[in-house]
């Protein structure tokens, strides 16, 4: 019995001497796998973006061409995509390696070089993150910017600086030219995380974190002019008729994103649930964040009309998900429950690399507009 101890002690000891370096463990074979695949063939309706960046290209100044009849998303994308051709999906990996960084920078400046690294791993390890980092679509590029807004607004809550609060500002608008759903959700976050932290700051503090927030939504009032114009000044019922949905489905929508949201969070939930007595004001804003995201793409169908529910919609979690449990896996005092997270989390690793793969491998390529506009079952 004394000589397990012993070799549980060695186990031990020898994952505190590699503890700085765990990262690299989810890194390195995540990059692996996005070099393998950065130059493959489009798959689903990469196609359609692609083709939008090519007609920007010709003419800068004519994001939708006049025959356009898809979404109208915010153009940020294909503008991306003009400058890293011929490989479009490097656009959006940069985006994604941004956000990573974010996630590593905000949790050392909050939490220490170790809580940073342990959010890497995270991040890593969690739904969706490694396939979508490759896939040109809308979803990552504003994931991306919603979690660099977030991340440097909770900073600036915490330590203040006007810099972080212009980061804020920043990918905001950022986020706001890539989708739509950026602007309730980012909003109703900060509007949250203001009032809860209210006594906290002064009159002056929460004037210019109010304003820059109105500024920062500048650029997506000039986009939606735009639209209006081109589409007859009927922009919501051009969007909403391409996904029209009438009916209840509150509580299916509710289960099936709750089900993917305790897969973005990942094996670190473990955590979550052992410290949930312990959570400070930092890790229950965070909480504010995930729910409300929740419950905003719960209610598309139901609320909105609106025909669309994937689990990729919940990518911008995953940021401030991964920042949380960085911090509760650098905090954690026995050593032996931490190396049993990061060994699931590694499992977990695979799993989603081998369902990336599978993804990339699999996926059809939609060769026209009609096709796409199946309904998510059916296709």
């Amino acid at each position: 019995m004394v000589e397990g101890l012993g070799d549980t002690s060695k186990l031990e000891k020898a994952y505190l001497k590699i503890e700085k370096y765990i990262y690299l463990f989810f890194l390195v074979p995540v990059a692996c796998f996005w070099a393998c695949f950065i130059n493959h063939h489009l798959i689903w309706d990469e196609w359609l973006y692609v083709a939008l960046a090519d007609g920007v290209l010709k003419d800068p100044l004519t994001p939708l061409p006049s025959d356009y009849a898809w979404v109208p998303h915010p153009p940020l994308l294909w503008y991306l995509i003009c400058l890293f051709r011929p490989m479009p999906r490097l656009a959006i990996l940069t985006t994604s390696i941004v956000c990573l960084i974010a996630t590593s920078l905000t949790a050392r400046k909050l939490h220490g070089p170790l809580a940073a690294n342990y959010a890497i791993a995270a991040l890593l390890a969690s739904w969706n993150y490694i396939t979508f980092s490759l896939v040109v679509f809308t979803d990552m590029v504003v994931a991306s910017f919603m979690a660099v807004s977030a991340l440097a607004f909770l900073a600036w809550l915490e330590r203040r600086g006007d810099k972080l609060l212009f980061i804020s500002s920043i990918a905001y608008s950022l986020a706001s030219l890539s989708k739509y759903t950026a602007v309730p959700i980012l909003l109703s976050t900060f509007a949250l995380w203001l009032l809860v932290w209210r006594r906290r700051l002064e009159r002056a503090e929460v004037v210019k974190a109010v304003s820059s927030l109105v500024l920062a939504n500048i650029p997506l009032a000039f986009w939606i002019y735009y639209l209006m114009d081109i589409t007859g000044e009927n922009f919501i019922g051009y969007y909403s008729s391409v996904y029209k949905y009438e009916g209840v489905a509150i509580l299916e929508d509710l289960a099936f994103y709750a089900c993917y949201t305790l897969l973005s969070i990942g094996m670190p939930l473990l955590l979550w649930l052992k410290n949930v007595r312990k959570l400070g004001g930092q890790e229950k804003l965070i909480i504010a964040y995930v729910l409300i995201n929740l419950l905003f793409f719960s209610s598309l169908r139901t609320v909105f009309h609106l025909y669309q529910i994937y689990d990729r919609y919940l990518l911008p979690i995953n940021p401030l998900a991964a920042l949380m449990s960085g911090k509760l896996l650098a905090m954690e005092e026995k050593t032996s429950l931490k190396a049993s997270v990061v060994f699931l989390m590694f499992i977990y690793l695979g799993f989603l690399l081998l369902s990336a793969h599978g993804t990339f491998t699999c996926a059809p390529t939609y060769g026209s507009v009609e096709e796409i506009l199946r309904p998510p079952h059916q296709g």
